[in-house]
């Protein structure tokens, strides 16, 4: 399953007018994606349509969580992040060789979107079940308030040698994709085997879609199973994102319709 990224969405980006949430992705980038212990180590959140480019800067009062496990599974909560240009920066520096995972949770928002951008925002950012339940449902004409929030996890190497195991474990995200196999081993067109955890139990029946550096078409939509797991295969190598949208009736109808969760995974495979 592909999902192209319509350029209606960039013009109305650049016309300052609202567009539908799904429009941007929230990506966690270290640049670089390596670094010797105890060197600065440099993370990049960035929100846009290609990966990994960046059409605006998340503020530092929407961080509602922003932190960086090492490989010896300690926590480092990460401090001075702050707006640059079009990115929101910031810097740590950890001792423990191998790998180290970022983690970065921003606070949620609500939309009022008409039913065609809706509808079109279903279709082309990997929420199929979803349009297919509005359109059972008689609901296709019908606009929507969204409350949604974003979740971003970046896996980094720090050093020669040590630890790779936290590469194929959660960061503590309330929504986040972990790879069941280091991707670092895995080549293009190689699959990654990977699990959606949402509240930390597995996601049933989500969208996990690849997408490689300079692109903004998803490819490859495996849906996860009962186990929340999904096999995606890798289009390209080098630099990649995972992306999934977990998409619910909010609990409070007097807040929002829907409300949902979005989850990036960004990483470096074998060339």
């Amino acid at each position: 399953m592909r999902c192209e990224r319509p350029g209606v969405l960039l013009a109305l980006l650049a016309l300052g007018l609202a567009v539908p949430a799904g429009a941007h992705d929230l990506w966690l980038v270290a640049d670089p994606p390596t670094v010797a212990a105890g060197e600065s180590l440099h993370l990049e959140a960035a929100t846009g349509m290609r990966f990994p480019e960046s059409l605006s800067a998340v503020t530092p009062d929407r961080v509602a969580g922003f932190w960086v496990l090492d490989a010896a599974g300690q926590r480092h909560e990460v401090a001075g992040a702050r707006a640059d240009g079009n990115l929101l920066r910031a810097d740590v520096s950890l001792e423990a060789p191998g790998v180290a995972l970022a983690a970065l949770a921003i606070e949620p928002r609500t939309l009022e979107l008409s039913a065609e951008d809706f509808n079109e925002y279903l279709e082309h950012d990997g929420l199929p079940q979803i349009l297919e339940q509005r359109r059972s449902g008689g609901e296709l004409e019908k606009g929507v308030r969204e409350s949604y929030a974003k979740y971003a996890k970046a896996i980094m190497t720090v050093g020669d040698g040590g630890s790779r195991d936290l590469a194929t474990r959660p960061a503590g995200l309330r929504i986040e994709i972990v790879p069941l196999r280091d991707p670092g081993g895995v080549g293009r067109g190689e699959e990654l085997p990977v699990q959606v955890l949402f509240e930390d139990k597995p996601l049933e029946g989500v969208y996990v879609y690849a997408l490689a550096a300079g692109a903004e078409v998803y490819v490859d939509g495996h849906r996860t199973d009962g186990d929340g797991r999904a096999s995606v295969p890798l289009p390209a190598a080098g630099l990649m994102s995972l992306h999934c949208i977990h998409m619910r009736p909010h609990a409070d109808a007097g807040q929002a319709d829907w409300e949902s969760f979005f989850a990036t995974l960004s990483f470096v495979t074998a060339e």
